[in-house]
C-alpha cells in the first residue's frame, strides 16, 4: 500500500467495485516493483493533493491467472488511463493485459485519454519490442494470440505523445508535468461532453475523422454562412483527435482579435500551448521570428483557427500556413 494519502489502493478499488456509477478520473498501470517507491508514489500523492480521484493498484495480482473484475472496471470506468513504462513493465502477463484493455478502451470510448510515460526506458524499444521488451515473446510463446494482442497494444500505446523521464529528471521533475497534462485532459473531456447533445455533431466529426492519413501534414478547412455550427464542428473534432498530438491549441475568433489590434495575445497563447513556453516574448508584432519557426516544425501539433478572415492572420499568428511538423493538424473554420 502506499502510506500519507487520502485513499489507499483497496479503497479505491471499493469504490469501483461498490459505486460504479461515480466515474474514476485516473487509471495507473506499472510494475510495482520497478516504479512503486519512486515515480508512482510522487504521482499518486500529487493527483490525490489535486482531488483528482485516482484508481492505484499496488499488489499487481499476485494470485490468479486473470486481472480482477475491479480492475476492469476501474479502467472502464476512468476518463484517463496512465501507463508507465518500466524495464520490467512487458515482463507482467497482468501489465500487459491492463494494457490490452486500456487501449481497447481508448478504440471504443470517443473520448478516453492515454498517457505514456517512459521511466528509464527508451520507447522506441517499447514500440519495437526489443530488449526487456521482447521478454513476453519467449516467455509466453505458447500462447500466439495472446502475444500479438500484447505486441499490438505496446506499440499503439508507444506511438502516443507522452512522457520520458530519462529526458526530464529527477523523478518528481516530470510528475508537475504529468499531472498539469492531466487536468487539461479532463477539461477538454468534460468539454467535448458538452457537445454531445448536437444533432448529427458525432456522426459528422466521425465521417471527417476518417479522411485522415497518419503521417502527413493535414489542413482540413471548414466554411460556410455564419450560425450553421462551423466552430461546433471544428471543437468536436479537436476533442476527438486531441489525445494523437504532441500539443495542441485552439485559437478562438481570430477575426475579432485582429479587427480589435490584438493578435499578437492570441499568437502568445498560442506559443504557450504549443511550445509550453509562457515567458516567450516576441518584440515582432507581424514576424515570427525564425527559431520559433524551426520549433515548430519539429513538433506533431492539433491546431484550430476559428473565424479566419484574411491568409496573412495565419502569417502573423505562426509565421505561415505550413509551418508544423510531419503528423500535425490545421483546422480552419472561415
Amino acid at each position: 500500500m502506499l502510506p500519507s494519502t487520502p485513499s489507499s489502493s483497496s479503497s479505491a478499488a471499493a469504490a469501483a467495485d461498490t459505486n460504479k456509477e461515480r466515474t474514476c478520473d485516473v487509471f495507473l498501470s506499472f510494475r510495482g516493483e520497478d516504479t512503486r517507491c519512486s515515480l508512482v508514489s510522487h504521482l499518486y500523492k500529487d493527483l490525490c493533493r489535486k482531488n483528482i480521484g485516482t484508481f492505484i493498484d499496488s499488489e499487481k495480482l499476485q494470485r490468479g491467472d486473470e486481472i480482477s473484475e475491479s480492475l476492469l472496471t476501474a479502467i472502464q470506468g476512468s476518463r484517463i488511463s496512465v501507463i508507465v513504462f518500466s524495464k520490467d513493465y512487458a515482463s507482467s502477463r497482468w501489465c500487459l493485459d491492463e494494457l490490452v484493455k486500456i487501449m481497447d478502451c481508448k478504440k471504443l470510448k470517443g473520448h478516453y485519454f492515454v498517457v505514456p510515460v517512459f521511466y528509464g526506458v527508451d520507447p522506441s524499444d517499447v514500440r519495437k519490442q526489443r530488449g526487456s521488451f521482447a521478454k513476453h515473446e519467449e516467455n509466453f510463446k505458447h500462447d500466439v494470440e495472446k502475444v500479438k494482442s500484447w505486441r499490438t497494444a505496446l506499440t499503439s500505446a508507444a506511438d502516443l505523445s507522452g512522457w520520458h523521464s530519462q529526458v526530464t529528471r529527477p523523478d518528481s521533475t516530470p510528475v508537475d508535468k504529468i499531472v498539469e497534462d492531466i487536468l487539461k485532459k479532463l477539461d477538454c473531456r468534460t468539454s467535448s461532453a458538452n457537445l454531445k447533445g448536437l444533432v448529427g455533431i458525432e456522426r459528422r466529426t466521425q465521417q471527417l475523422v476518417s479522411f485522415f492519413q497518419v503521417g502527413d501534414f493535414l489542413k482540413l478547412g471548414i466554411w460556410g454562412m455564419q450560425g450553421i455550427g462551423k466552430t461546433k464542428l471544428a471543437e468536436a473534432i479537436f476533442y476527438h483527435v486531441l489525445n494523437g498530438f504532441q500539443n495542441h491549441s485552439f485559437l478562438a475568433n481570430v477575426r475579432e482579435h485582429e479587427e480589435s489590434r490584438n493578435l499578437s495575445q492570441l499568437r502568445k497563447k498560442f506559443l504557450s500551448d504549443i511550445l509550453e513556453d509562457e515567458n516567450l516574448d516576441i518584440s515582432t508584432p507581424t514576424i515570427v521570428p525564425s527559431f520559433v519557426k524551426d520549433r515548430l516544425s519539429r513538433k506533431k501539433v492539433l491546431v484550430v483557427c476559428d473565424d479566419v478572415s484574411e491568409l496573412s492572420q495565419f502569417e502573423i499568428l505562426f509565421g505561415g500556413i505550413g509551418r508544423f511538423g510531419r503528423g500535425s493538424l490545421l483546422i480552419v473554420t472561415t
